[in-house]
């Protein structure tokens, strides 16, 4: 039996690693899918880059594109997996792309991980499935019809929610950090490991002992609209002023979902303005969160203000007690009790 550990993020990697010694897996049987080209610095894990059909399949093609689609995907996992049978590790199988993977004849189970603050989200949507007009559930009816084991001739398999894998695998373990992680999900079927994953492998040439962060994330332009480009820089800006003053050095990193003209703007402002350092993609702040001490994060919805507070560290978003309607409206509308009072302090 081969393990598919699909890991775009440090988190999704790390979690990995957790998994693959509570279940005592054996190296040699671990293997690993990504999406924009993920690396970590501290680990050599060749993995086999899945962007080109994740961007593809997300799109309008034809029946014959999507069939040639699916097609190499078989031949790609089957080759990764020297067609041996495999379980499958992701944080959802809702992307078509992972559907595909999900429902290779040699994929004999799924396991869901933890990938972020949507996976402490309150909202039942993301658990049970959505009720479809008649139209729709017709077509959806159809495509089953004449398609085999839940997989379609076109871009989207059965749909489902993005955490969960019912019908089609009815007996899914979910891996969470704690005890919070996936709230509509029962106990019994949650492995919690009450922590981040201490990497005995990381290393860093600098002390972050006392070190003050500011932490980028993809949510309010890129993933759910919230402000214009403008709107953000704008509502930004004074608050790059207000911990510049009380921070001597401020060390910074950027979100890889967000644009590069916003990246590109930001960094210049950082850098021309303010003494600050920009850590690069490939280090891992949650290993900072868990080998140093006494730590400053600065932020918006990120995961990692999360992270940092659970594991001690002082944490401020710039959300906090905001009356900006959308801000406002996505946080109480998503995320749980835990995030709206400790971290954005909104009631």
């Amino acid at each position: 039996m081969k393990y598919i550990f699909y890991v775009q993020s440090h988190i999704a990697f790390y979690m990995a690693l957790q998994i693959q010694e509570y279940l005592k897996l054996k190296p040699t049987d671990v293997r690993y899918i990504t999406v924009r080209n993920y690396k970590n610095y501290f680990h050599s894990i060749n993995p086999l880059d899945f962007s080109y059909y994740y961007d593809k399949l997300n799109s309008p093609m034809s029946l014959s594109e999507a069939i040639e689609a699916l097609d190499n995907i078989d031949k790609n996992i089957n080759n990764l997996t020297e067609n041996e049978n495999y379980e499958f590790i992701t944080h959802s199988i809702a992307p078509p792309v992972w559907q595909f993977i999900a429902t290779n004849t040699n994929c004999k189970k799924i396991h869901l991980i933890e990938d972020g603050s949507s996976s402490y989200h309150k909202r039942l949507d993301f658990y049970n499935p959505v009720n479809n007009s008649l139209k729709t559930a017709l077509y959806q009816n159809f495509k089953k019809l004449i398609s085999s084991n839940y997989r379609t001739y076109c871009k989207r398999a059965p749909g489902f929610p993005i955490f969960s894998t019912e019908p089609l695998f009815k007996d899914t373990i979910y891996y969470g950090i704690y005890d919070d992680v996936f709230p509509y999900i029962p106990d019994k079927r949650k492995i919690i490991f009450g922590q981040l994953y201490k990497d005995p492998l990381f290393k860093s040439s600098i002390n972050y002992d006392n070190a003050s962060f500011l932490i980028f994330d993809a949510t309010i332009v890129e993933q759910r609209k919230l402000m214009d480009y403008e709107e953000y820089m704008n509502f930004i800006i004074p608050f790059l002023k207000d911990i510049a003053s009380v921070n001597s050095t401020i060390y910074f990193k950027f979100h890889p979902g967000q644009k590069p003209e916003i990246i590109k703007k930001l960094r210049k402002i950082l850098q021309n303005n303010f003494h600050s350092i920009e850590i690069e993609p490939h280090i891992p702040i949650e290993q900072i969160i868990i080998h140093f001490r006494n730590l400053k994060f600065y932020g918006f919805y990120s995961t990692l203000l999360f992270y940092a507070k659970r594991h001690g560290h002082s944490t401020k978003s710039f959300i906090e007690k905001t009356e900006h309607p959308k801000l406002k409206k996505f946080a109480l509308d998503n995320f749980n009790d835990y995030f709206i009072k400790e971290i954005f302090k909104l009631y």
